[in-house]
């Protein structure tokens, strides 16, 4: 049986930090480079963008519908000016939490033209319970959980055994692929993403994917990707070659993820 690969872009907001683009220019680019490598190799990207991120590239994201992308909502409060919360969603109450998701929805929605059902948040920040929230809204699939990942200061907390995908509150949740016997300077447990680690890693991780039912990559506006001599543009050249083992690997946008149950 081959194993379902998901890939997934964040598009965060411009001057918000050191983890963050400087200006939309360069977050443009960034994306604009990313979808086309990856969308070339026939792999359908899923995209999570802020309410500015929505704003600011609106007519570039409805021209990756077109092209079969999937267009979801990222929620990053500390990260979102036009929010009006200021903490991680997994640092908020179950009021708050559904009040930033409220006003993040309508904001997308009035930008983009249509409701999301597919959902990030920022650092991946997160209860069990706010998967209820998400149903309230009718979002279908998010890509939540960071199985490993002990932050309890900005609320991401999530077991290290967690890593398949799971359906809680009927909302299909899809963790991105890590390896939590290692860590980040930030304590994050190893992500599958272009911009973090060398290639070898990155195989390390996709065979680990492979053992907990699914590949979830994630990537986002911050690196160069229109710079073929960038390591993470690299690195993304170098995942996709082994994705086109179709014997192992099959690609899908994260709306058509289940679970294995």
């Amino acid at each position: 049986m081959r194993t379902p690969v998901c890939i997934t872009f964040n598009a965060l907001t411009v001057g918000q930090g050191k983890e963050t683009p400087t200006d939309w220019e360069s977050a443009g680019r960034s994306t604009d480079a990313f979808v086309n490598i990856v969308v070339a190799a026939g792999i359908p990207v899923t995209i999570f963008a802020t309410p500015e991120a929505a704003r600011a590239h609106t007519p570039m994201f409805e021209e990756f519908i077109d092209r079969g992308c999937q267009i979801g909502l990222l929620v990053s409060p500390p990260q979102s000016p036009l929010l009006a919360a200021k903490k991680h969603i997994g640092a908020l109450d179950v009021d708050q939490q559904e009040a930033t998701l409220s006003q993040a929805r309508s904001l997308f929605t009035d930008f983009m033209g249509f409701r999301p059902t597919l959902l990030r948040t920022g650092l991946h920040s997160g209860t069990l319970s706010f998967f209820q929230t998400c149903q309230k809204y009718n979002f279908t699939h998010t890509s939540i959980r960071l199985p490993g990942a002990q932050l309890s200061q900005i609320g991401t907390v999530w077991p290290e055994q967690d890593a398949s995908i799971a359906s809680f509150h009927g909302v299909i949740d899809v963790p991105v692929t890590t390896d939590p016997a290692h860590r980040l300077f930030n304590r994050f447990p190893l992500y599958l993403s272009a911009e973090i680690s060398e290639n070898g890693r990155h195989q390390e991780l996709m065979h680990t994917g492979s053992q907990n039912g699914h590949v979830c990559i994630t990537a986002s506006n911050v690196a160069a990707y229109w710079n073929h001599s960038e390591p993470a543009t690299q690195n993304l050249y170098s995942m996709l070659t082994w994705l086109s083992d179709t014997e192992t690997y099959e690609s899908r946008p994260l709306h058509m993820m289940h679970t294995h149950a």
